[in-house]
């Protein structure tokens, strides 16, 4: 079978895996060998024969081989590539994985009652226009034994601040483990949306010096000086006068969402909007039930709204907290682009769901499935790092991202679309070309892309298999 360019890149990834049996690390190279050139296909389908198909449960299955140490090695290289970018920005969220599919009574239960897990997960994202991911840099699984009761209430801050071994103490965990790896390796900002909205984690944030966007959820108590009376977040940057007017582009938001996420994002079209820009200096007051934390936070307040919206349309308005500097409109425009890129981590948890399939796949028992996502995290990288190619190094050789074979095959099915030697570039778009994308709307993505190697992918291995068959004896071919 043809080595394509995406197992030999996967592969890499999981190369120095400390698995405590050399037969263990040659089994991992099989299933990843296997994976690269088909992320989304099932196991079964991958492996091949009734054999290696056993041999790559029983990998699953056992109990040496864990989470953490199959995916070491890719956090490694996260970190040496978001070493080399000298700024990362690591970008934290948590995603639901739903798996009302699978069998066996090890996994949790979902806030809708159905069966699956919760993944935060924490990426390096370079701080450019092309939004190049890195990688993942640390990766927590959240297991609830139980379905949540719905009771109507929703509990009170107090209530939330004495439960023990909160679930949210994983924000901070990430943000100190991500420190303490890349100190001294590189600036760091973290960049988290509405769910990292608490008093608690902005105070340890600000305290450790740590810098960093993230979205406000909820209107908090503030003022900007100390003689003054309290009012809301909103009504203080409200304020502030806008230093920038720019129209950009909003994409389309689908109503499949769960009913509190619908509520606070509500369905819409793709349309272009006018947005103004502003930014304040403001003291947060500290929740009352919250008294081993500072009475005040200073932090600057971003905030982004939108003017001339659509009739019936719900204008844009965000508010960020963030320690960046605000004094200049590059500064402002700035941070919005910091936390605009921070949209990376969805497309990456698409990755993991759609180009890899991860929730569809049939296991038995929660230690199958954390394996098998310790192999999909890294190839679900290897999804966008493909896009990225083309953003980043687009005069390099077409087969820095595609193996000779599959370089051939292109020119064969398009001779005028290339040049004798073709760039990463050029072969690419051939390769949108093939998984269905139209010129006209603009650079390809990650998935367009990831449909057209499916099908150049078994092209290239139908030439490579017609080689070896040619140059075969004639008596082994009639065997």
């Amino acid at each position: 079978m043809a080595k394509c360019s995406g197992s030999r890149t996967a592969r890499t990834e999981f190369e120095g895996a400390s698995l405590p049996d050399v037969r263990l690390n040659q089994r991992l190279e099989a299933l990843v060998e296997a994976a690269g050139s088909d992320p989304a296909a099932s196991i079964p389908k991958m492996m091949g024969t009734e054999s290696e198909r056993e041999a790559a449960y029983r990998f699953l299955a056992n109990e040496r081989v864990t989470f953490d140490a199959v995916l070491q090695p890719h956090i490694e290289r996260t970190k040496r590539r978001s070493e080399a970018a000298k700024t990362v920005l690591a970008v934290h969220d948590t995603s639901t994985f739903k798996l009302e599919g699978s069998r066996g009574l090890e996994l949790g239960y979902l806030n809708t009652g159905a069966r699956g897990f919760f993944l935060h997960a924490t990426i390096g994202v370079s701080n450019t226009a092309q939004r190049e991911c890195f990688g993942i840099l640390r990766a927590t699984t959240l297991f609830r034994e139980a379905p949540s009761k719905a009771t109507g209430k929703t509990r009170s801050g107090a209530q939330c601040a004495a439960v023990e071994n909160r679930e949210s103490a994983r924000w901070w965990d990430h943000v100190e483990a991500v420190e303490a790896e890349l100190a001294g390796r590189c600036d760091v900002i973290h960049v988290a949306d509405c769910e990292a909205d608490s008093y608690a984690l902005l105070s340890r944030l600000i305290g450790a010096k740590c810098r960093f966007v993230t979205r406000m959820a909820r209107d908090r108590r503030a003022r900007i000086k100390s003689d003054e009376d309290w009012s809301l977040v909103s009504d203080v940057a409200s304020v502030a006068e806008h230093v920038a007017e720019l129209e950009v582009p909003l994409a389309a938001r689908t109503s499949d969402r769960p009913p509190r996420t619908q509520k606070r994002f509500p369905a819409r079209d793709a349309r272009f909007a006018k947005l103004r820009f502003s930014a304040t200096r403001v003291n947060l007051k500290r929740p009352p039930y919250l008294q081993q934390e500072p009475a005040e936070l200073e932090v600057n307040v971003v905030r982004v709204y939108e003017v001339k919206a659509p009739e019936n349309t719900e204008p844009v308005e965000w508010f960020l907290f963030t320690t960046e500097s605000t004094s200049t409109k590059d500064e402002l425009l700035a941070i919005v682009d910091i936390y605009r890129r921070r949209w990376v981590i969805e497309e990456f948890f698409r990755a993991v769901k759609t180009g890899c399939a991860y929730e569809q796949r049939q296991l038995e028992g929660r230690h199958a499935w954390l394996t098998v996502l310790a192999i999909t995290l890294p190839l679900a990288w290897r999804l966008l790092e493909l896009r990225n190619f083309a953003r980043t190094t687009p005069t390099a050789s077409a087969t820095t991202v595609l193996s000779p074979t599959e370089v051939e095959v292109l020119k064969h099915l398009h001779p005028r679309k290339l040049s004798a030697t073709p760039t990463v570039l050029e072969a690419l778009r051939l390769v949108a070309e093939m998984g269905g994308h139209v010129k006209n709307n603009g650079d390809p993505g990650w998935l367009v892309l990831h449909r057209g190697l499916s099908r150049l992918q078994p092209l290239a291995e139908g030439v490579e298999l017609g080689r070896r068959m040619q140059s075969m004896p004639t008596g082994d071919l009639e065997m």
